[in-house]
């Protein structure tokens, strides 16, 4: 599944997110493997000629798959750095890790064997203070002259 997004807040050098979401099973032929990973770089590189400013994140358990590709020519970098199921790591690989925090492994939810990914932005100082916008027009001063001499020339009684 691929996701394009364009959050409200995002850093100046990222205009939009493609979000991947990829999964190699287990039971996939050498074969099989081999095209899902061509199947991801080539992917990648049609979103990137299209979008050359995205930032791009794949959330994936990739059971395994052969992605170093993907790492080499996309300059991905991963933010799970702890087991998230026995010994073995679920993914989250981004072009962003310079906007994000590494992710946090907390408990499992539920019964499930996967424990959840939180993977957060970095404050940096950059939150936006609420700010109320005014227009406010500036006038040369010839014309405020200008709207001066038209007010006290007008017969203001009959106005009314």
């Amino acid at each position: 599944m691929w996701l394009w997004i364009r959050p409200t807040h995002l850093p100046r050098s990222i205009t939009s997110i493609i979000a991947g979401v990829p999964y190699n099973p287990t039971d996939k032929s050498a074969q099989d493997q081999r095209d899902l990973a061509a199947y991801l770089v080539e992917t990648l590189d049609s979103v990137r000629n299209k979008y050359s400013e995205c930032g791009i994140a794949l959330f994936s358990d990739f059971n395994n798959l052969d992605i170093s590709d993907l790492f080499s020519s996309h300059d991905l970098s991963q933010v799970v750095l702890e087991p998230t199921r026995g010994g073995s790591l679920d993914l989250v690989i981004t072009t962003m890790r310079s906007f994000y925090a590494n992710a946090e492994i907390p408990a499992p939810v539920g019964t499930s064997g996967h424990k959840v990914v939180k993977w957060y932005p970095k404050n940096n100082g950059t939150a936006h203070p609420s700010t109320t916008k005014r227009r406010r027009r500036r006038f040369p001063r010839s014309g405020c002259d200008a709207f001066g001499r038209w007010l006290i020339s007008q017969d203001w009684p009959i106005v009314s």
